[in-house]
């Protein structure tokens, strides 16, 4: 901890080797576990892409969004930051707190970072956020070429398009190293028809509209690996494939079921293939970024390494859920207006409420008053 007066923010004791590593972060619209037939049992036949990239890497099955909208989902993976009920939205204000930069970290320490979305530039000031955290650059819809026919015009952009913009940048990099985010769009609804091969269900509801443009998506993922295996920066890639929050699924009002979203670390040749049963959120991935990299700058996040294994049982996940907080543990799960439980989830004999509780409020004031007192991270640019 190297300043008391920002008691989140940490620092390795000893400097660290900057590791010979890339990442590549596929922010994925809207998936659901219930879909990739990987993760559910199922057999949709829309992911085989997706399902072969569960099997070849590190699978987090128990992994949770911090919210139920993109702008949570951005925050949390690239800022480490909940949105807490009470506080401003990020890019309404809350930006004004000094936040740790994690691509603007990797930016000063050699990497080339870029954020690219297939929804236009201006869609929830994404661009814009990328670019305040660091990232050298931010593009939207307006910057990416239709590559294919398609049959409809997709609201939200195309996924093919996207990536394959993603991999221009990467290409386009001067340095050796690099980190970049595509956000995706086509499984947003309303759902446009891609190409013809990819109408597998025939019929017109939610569910039909979403599995195919799954289909389209996956396919999509396909083509990105398979350029990065041909351009030569696959084998020193990381790629990280993370839902923003989920659509869709089973009619179930619980926790698990409305948080829970695909995570996978993917580098066949930098990471053994495994699954990971504990709990991990959104907020886990800019600590685990920053160890990855061997980063020494200070930094502040609400997360942990996702790959320590140090009392694992004891990990949590914070959620917002509109103006309710809720808190998911591996042993049950609870609801909570900040006055009193709405809600319990027990999973287990072992779930004790009381101490979920304590847990969550402490979780909640903590990141609430030091976002709102300017204490969460100590910018010195």
């Amino acid at each position: 901890m190297p300043d008391e007066h920002y008691p989140l923010m940490r620092q390795p004791k000893t400097p660290r080797e900057k590791k010979d590593i890339n990442f590549f972060i596929v922010l994925l619209e809207g998936w659901h576990p219930y879909y990739v037939d990987a993760l559910s049992g199922n057999h949709f036949g829309v992911t085989p892409v997706f399902d072969q990239i569960v099997h070849d890497g590190v699978n987090f099955t128990n992994a949770y969004a911090v919210g139920l909208r993109s702008m949570f989902g951005f925050a949390g993976v690239l800022a480490g930051v909940p949105l807490v009920p009470g506080l401003p939205m990020f890019g309404y204000g809350l930006e004004l707190t000094s936040f740790f930069r994690l691509p603007g970290a990797l930016a000063d320490n050699g990497w080339s970072t870029f954020f690219a979305q297939t929804s236009n530039r201006d869609s929830y000031r994404l661009c814009s956020l990328a670019s305040y955290l660091g990232a050298q650059g931010s593009f939207g819809n307006e910057d990416m070429k239709e590559l294919l026919p398609y049959i409809d015009n997709a609201p939200f952009g195309y996924d093919y398009d996207g990536l394959m913009f993603g991999a221009e940048q990467v290409k386009a990099r001067k340095t050796r190293n690099f980190m970049g985010m595509v956000f995706t769009g086509i499984t947003h609804a309303p759902f446009a028809r891609t190409l013809e091969q990819f109408d597998k269900y025939k019929g017109d509801t939610w569910d039909d509209g979403f599995k195919n443009t799954l289909y389209f998506a996956d396919w999509s993922i396909g083509e990105l690996l398979k350029r990065a295996k041909e351009e030569g920066w696959f084998d020193n890639t990381v790629f990280i494939f993370v839902a923003d929050h989920t659509s869709g699924g089973p009619d179930i009002d619980s926790l698990y079921n409305k948080f829970r979203i695909p995570l996978v670390f993917y580098a066949p040749k930098l990471l053994k293939p495994r699954t990971v049963d504990y709990v991990v959120s959104q907020l886990d991935l800019v600590p685990t970024i920053y160890n990855m990299a061997g980063l020494n700058v200070p930094y502040t996040a609400l997360g942990r390494d996702m790959f320590d294994t140090r009392n694992s049982d004891k990990r949590v996940a914070l959620v917002s859920e509109g103006v309710n907080i809720g808190l998911i543990t591996k042993d049950g799960a609870i609801r909570h207006t900040r006055k009193e439980i709405l809600s319990e989830e027990k999973l287990s004999d072992n779930f004790d409420v009381a101490a979920a509780e304590d847990t969550l409020l402490s979780l909640d004031k903590a990141a609430y008053v030091l976002l709102k007192n300017n204490t969460w991270y100590k910018d010195e640019r």
